[in-house]
């Protein structure tokens, strides 16, 4: 069978498996609560990089104007995502990457962010991103030669759960999984005067 067909078929099987929905619309928060449930549940590691670093992460989410946990479903391997077949060949080699690995985050569970507001607002409304503990670790993978994983090689240098503040200092994408909660870009002074970060 031909690879590029191939991949494309184990795609459409996965996107077939996902059976997506319609996303439900999450409550909001406010943000004394957000702040609580930062303070409890996210990550202490990814609380020290984004200190360190003096950055976050961000996506870009239509209809978030208040802090709220999203919960969404893995489209990265989705032609919809992207809007062509290269994206979708990039990622199914990605996966087929790093199921071999040590990761576990990979594109069927994973979610993308960036520390450029600029790339998040591409995709929407600018939010910055704060997975919450659903495992032990914080598990995340970024690519160490570009700041973006597509357009690229999936052959290239990653790096696993490890540097996410170098990761966010020089602008590069993170892949990690799970749910996160969300805070509109409007809150980002509040939320470095919260954790004592400088602009």
């Amino acid at each position: 069978m031909n690879v590029l067909v191939g991949r494309r078929a184990f795609a459409a099987a996965v996107s077939m498996l996902l059976n997506l929905e319609q996303e439900k619309v999450a409550p909001s928060l406010s943000f004394e609560r957000a702040i609580e449930i930062l303070d409890s549940s996210c990550f202490s590691s990814f609380l020290r990089g984004v200190r360190e670093s003096g950055n976050f992460l961000y996506r870009g989410e239509s209809n978030v104007d208040s802090p709220m946990i999203l919960d969404p479903e893995p489209d990265l391997l989705l032609f919809e995502t992207y809007g062509n077949g290269e994206a979708v060949d990039f990622f199914v080699c990605l996966e087929e990457r790093l199921v071999s690995s040590t990761s576990t985050v990979r594109p069927s569970n994973g979610h993308i962010g960036t520390p450029q507001k600029g790339e998040a607002e591409k995709w929407g409304s600018p939010v910055s991103v704060w997975p919450l503990e659903s495992t032990s670790t914080f598990d995340y993978v970024w690519p160490k030669k570009s700041d973006q994983f597509f357009p690229g090689d999936c052959n290239a240098s990653l790096a696993i759960s490890a540097g996410f503040a170098d990761a966010l200092r020089t602008g590069k994408e993170v892949m990690f999984r799970g749910r996160f909660l969300v805070l509109p870009d409007e809150y980002d002074t509040k939320l470095r005067r919260y954790f004592g970060i400088r602009p």
